[in-house]
This record gives C-alpha cells, sequence and structure tokens, in this order.
C-alpha cells in the first residue's frame, strides 16, 4: 500500500477521533482507498489496523481536554466513582466493549474522565487499540456488504446521519455528567445479591 493512503487512512481516523461531538464514521471514508487497491480480506484487516491505532491515539486529545477541564470538574461525583474503579479487571473489559459501540463514542467521555482524574491512560490506550482495529474490521466489512441497501432503504444521506449522532453524543455527554453513576451502579450490585 502507499504511503499516502497510508498516511491519509491514519490521520483521517486521528482527526476525527480527535474531537468530542463530531460523530463522523471514519471508516466510511476509507472506503474510497480500499477501492483504489483491492477490497478483499487482507486489505480490509490492514486498513482497519491502520484506522484502529489512528482512532485510539486520537483520544489522547480528549484526554488532554480533561487535563485542562480538571478544575471545573474535579469533584464530580461521577468521575470520582470512574477514578474508583478504574484499575478493576471488569472495568477494563467493560471499556473494551465501549470501545467497540458503534455512534455512541463513551469512550470519548471516559479518556476525558481519565484526563480530568489524571489516570495513568497506557493500558487503556492499549485496550482502545484493540477495541478500535475490531471496530474498523467490523465496521468496514458492515459498510462495503451492507451500506449501500441501508442508505437507498432509509433514504438518509451521510451527513444527516453524522448530524444525528453528534445530536445523540451531546445529548449523551450532558446525561453522564449529571446522573448519578454510583447510585444506580449500587442499586444493580444490590438487586445482583
Amino acid at each position: 500500500m502507499n504511503i499516502y493512503y497510508i498516511l491519509y487512512i491514519f490521520f483521517e481516523s486521528f482527526i476525527l477521533n480527535s474531537f468530542p461531538l463530531f460523530g463522523a464514521p471514519f471508516t466510511l471514508l476509507s472506503i474510497p482507498i480500499l477501492s483504489i487497491i483491492g477490497i478483499n480480506i487482507y486489505n480490509i484487516i490492514l486498513v482497519s489496523i491502520i484506522l484502529g491505532i489512528g482512532a485510539a491515539t486520537g483520544k489522547f486529545v480528549m484526554y488532554i481536554i480533561g487535563i485542562l477541564l480538571s478544575k471545573p470538574l474535579k469533584n464530580n461525583k461521577n468521575l470520582l466513582f470512574i477514578k474508583r474503579i478504574s484499575n478493576s479487571k471488569n472495568f477494563y473489559i467493560i471499556f473494551f466493549f465501549l470501545t467497540i459501540l458503534p455512534f455512541i463514542p463513551l469512550d470519548d467521555l471516559l479518556f476525558l474522565s481519565f484526563g480530568i482524574e489524571k489516570i495513568n491512560i497506557l493500558k487503556y490506550y492499549l485496550i482502545s487499540v484493540l477495541g478500535k482495529v475490531l471496530k474498523s474490521f467490523l465496521e468496514l466489512y458492515a459498510e462495503i456488504f451492507i451500506l449501500n441497501k441501508v442508505s437507498y432503504i432509509s433514504n438518509i444521506p451521510l451527513l444527516q446521519l453524522s448530524i444525528i449522532s453528534s445530536i445523540a453524543f451531546i445529548l449523551l455527554s450532558i446525561i453522564f455528567f449529571k446522573l448519578d453513576w454510583e447510585k444506580y451502579f449500587n442499586k444493580w450490585i444490590s438487586k445482583e445479591k
């Protein structure tokens, strides 16, 4: 693969994953490159790896934004709760699954939280790379073979889908910081017992 294609794929993934509330599906922008180099399983895997590394690296921007917001949000009880559970094995597993969720960038909120609480993110970065590679592969596969039919059936242009996902993320961000997550978590735990 041409070095310019690799750089394009990496940087579009990095940029679209660096900014909160952007909502653009970064894998879609790689499909023209795949069309040029040839759509086959090897190229889909290669592009997925580049996209995953770019997407996970873009989350450092969210972490830095979190550091900059640390004073006004430092005593938020949801952030303190995340800090308390951030080194548990179960949280790592949950985080991995959150990195794969389409249209719901909860990992953005967590990287933001990690920055606010100044949590070491090396493990989370590596988990994010794995999750974003898997997510990219699944999305590319689905987009290449299904997206044209879905777009035709729904008659929703890509720009509108991007706007809808951005609005949904804004609402999700508000809910994330306003709800008492610890209270709901404790209720869930008490039901399990």
